[in-house]
């Protein structure tokens, strides 16, 4: 497997027979313990994921009814969705029953956390732990989960970096929302690329930057660190892309981007493509459940990884959507016995994809569609997603940075920071490029600020919608 990129040196500095020498074994590298377990994981992922969809449908769904057993035994809450769909732990689960069973809302999940949180956790499972969201759905909470969870989430972080062939002992750039040593000028560096790599025998540098550096800033610190790997968030690459085109900066060692926490664009995978000549590789997950879906490494579709996650796409009304559709995003993590989040609504939508019948045959994603805030609403009762051409925005009044609110279905608000000050003549040629891009004549207001914030995680929506 690619996951062991990593050199090792036998040292022969001692010649034989002098004193008692104590046996040491240096390479290949003998994995034990937690790592062991997780290269263990990495050998059957690798085999779930070319099996025939019906014999993992089976065994996901045996997993699936344990889970929904614990939940039952020790959760009232949970008990009484599950009665109410006909499930019983001692009869095989079913589609029917596991559709039967009411979908979970985020809201409910806030309201109802100490009714769904499980304290004592089956053996093997490891020490509970709190997680928080950032709220960038506007409903921050707070969720349980396990070293279990915690296992499974290493894994697939260990089978993402696999499948896209990363060197481990290559230097990895992230600029992101970090912790304070990071908020330095220079960031900071770490040896290592974090804890699902330790005991691989790896010694990449992480070089760490805070999201909230500026633009040119990042810029610098990438030229005087030269990147291969560069991890961040989309506005924030959008943001790179645009000013490194207007610096004309290229960087000779990159190979991959990696991005997370915020919906890729069509338009920033082509930007970056045409202008550094790599690919963007996107991580779909959530902090309550980890990750959703892993971007394929021979396109811009994701596979779901269905060993972890159970994920439906469904329509308004409830019922699975078929390939070539959107829907949200409803989602249950197997193994989190801690606070089982059964038919989970997240909050996201995608676009349901074709199954491969060969090579990989996990279910796929074509696309990442956002959070359902961030769907315009029309008066006819419609929504769509929003097309900002935001290349115009700089030409017709040199926008830095931009935010679209809308307050109600016919009133929008667009919050703008730029040099000098926002003419009348620019906001009447903005809300043409805004008219036109959106397909209708809102009601268009202006407001220039300092400054436009990103969530506690370092997250950014361009578009918000209160309606």
């Amino acid at each position: 497997m690619s996951v062991l990129h990593t050199k090792s040196r036998v040292d022969l500095s001692a010649p034989p027979g002098a004193g008692r020498m104590k046996a040491r074994h240096v390479w290949p590298k003998v994995p034990s313990g937690r790592t062991a377990t997780l290269l263990a994981l990495q050998y059957q992922m690798a085999r779930t994921e070319l099996q025939n969809p019906k014999e993992r449908d089976r065994q996901k769904f045996q997993q699936l009814h344990a889970l929904l057993s614990h939940a039952g035994t020790h959760l009232a809450f949970v008990k009484e969705r599950l009665l109410r769909a006909g499930f019983s732990p001692n009869q095989p689960l079913t589609q029917t029953i596991w559709s039967s069973i009411p979908i979970l809302t985020r809201e409910e999940v806030r309201e109802n956390a100490h009714r769904l949180t499980i304290n004592n956790v089956p053996e093997g499972h490891g020490r509970s732990f709190e997680i928080r969201t950032s709220g960038s759905t506007g409903m921050p909470l707070t969720a349980t989960g396990t070293g279990l969870v915690q296992l499974f989430w290493d894994a697939l972080t260990l089978r993402e970096s696999d499948r896209h062939q990363r060197d481990l002992g290559a230097p990895f750039h992230a600029i992101r929302r970090t912790d304070n040593s990071a908020c330095l000028p220079d960031g900071a560096e770490y040896v290592g690329w974090g804890r699902a790599f330790e005991g691989l025998g790896a010694s990449g540098k992480v070089h760490a930057l805070d999201i909230e550096s500026n633009i040119d800033g990042q810029l610098d610190w990438l030229i005087a660190k030269p990147p291969r790997y560069l991890l961040t968030y989309p506005t924030n690459l959008a943001a790179l892309a645009r000013r490194a085109r207007q610096r004309e900066i290229i960087f000779p060692t990159l190979e991959q981007l990696i991005t997370v926490s915020e919906t890729v664009t069509p338009q920033l995978r082509k930007e970056v493509r045409e202008l550094w000549d790599v690919p963007v590789m996107d991580l779909y997950s959530a902090q309550e459940v980890g990750y959703i879906a892993l971007q394929a490494p021979d396109g811009d579709h994701y596979h779901v990884p269905e060993d972890v996650i159970h994920v439906e796409i469904l329509d308004e009304a409830g019922y699975p959507v078929v390939p070539g559709e959107t829907g949200r995003v409803v989602v249950t993590h197997l193994h989190n016995y801690a606070m089982p989040l059964i038919r989970y609504d997240i909050g996201d939508y995608a676009e349901l994809g074709e199954r491969s019948t060969t090579g990989n045959t996990q279910m796929v994603l074509n696309k990442i569609l956002g959070r359902s805030r961030g769907m315009l609403s029309f008066p006819d009762g419609s929504r769509h997603w929003p097309h900002l051409p935001y290349e115009n925005f700089e030409k017709a009044a040199g926008i830095k940075q931009f935010q679209l609110v809308q307050h109600t279905v016919n009133e929008l608000e667009f919050r703008c920071v730029l040099d000098g000050k926002l003419s009348v003549p620019n906001e009447d040629a903005l809300r043409t490029i805004l008219q036109d891009g959106l397909g209708f004549p809102f009601n268009i207001c202006f407001s220039q600020v300092e400054n436009i914030s990103r969530s506690a995680s370092g997250k950014f929506e361009d578009f918000i919608s209160k309606v």
